[in-house]
Parts: C-alpha cells; sequence; structure tokens
C-alpha cells in the first residue's frame, strides 16, 4: 500500500468568495488607466499589493486581480 500524499489542487478564489470580481492584468489596466505592462510590471515585483489589491496566479501562469469593494 502507498502512503503517497493526494495531489494539491488549488481553489480558485472566486470559488471561495463568488461576491468578488476578478478581472486580468488588462482589464485592471484600462479600468485604472495604466499600461498593461505596468499592471504586469507590478506583479512580478509585488507592488500591487502594497495598493491593497488581492492578486492570483492561476496553475496555467495568468494572473487574476479582485477589484477592490465598493
Amino acid at each position: 500500500m502507498s502512503t503517497a500524499p493526494y495531489p494539491r489542487v488549488a481553489i480558485s478564489p472566486w470559488v471561495i468568495d463568488p461576491a468578488a470580481t476578478w478581472v486580468t492584468p488588462k482589464q485592471f489596466a484600462i479600468l485604472y488607466r495604466r499600461s498593461e505592462r505596468r499592471i504586469q510590471q507590478m506583479l512580478r515585483n509585488g507592488d500591487i499589493l502594497a495598493f491593497g489589491v488581492a492578486t492570483y496566479q492561476d496553475a496555467n501562469g495568468r494572473w487574476w486581480l479582485r477589484l477592490p469593494q465598493q
């Protein structure tokens, strides 16, 4: 009998909190009047977290940003 651990599967944040709105970096850039390149740079550096924006990177490497609640 093998005691290998079960594979870990991340649960997408929009499944956990369906009331939140998650967008791509391109959509976020349009909404906040910044370039998509700048948003991607902020994601790589972690600078976007200083503004209190929640981020998520899925298994395929795509970034998602949660829009702040109004």
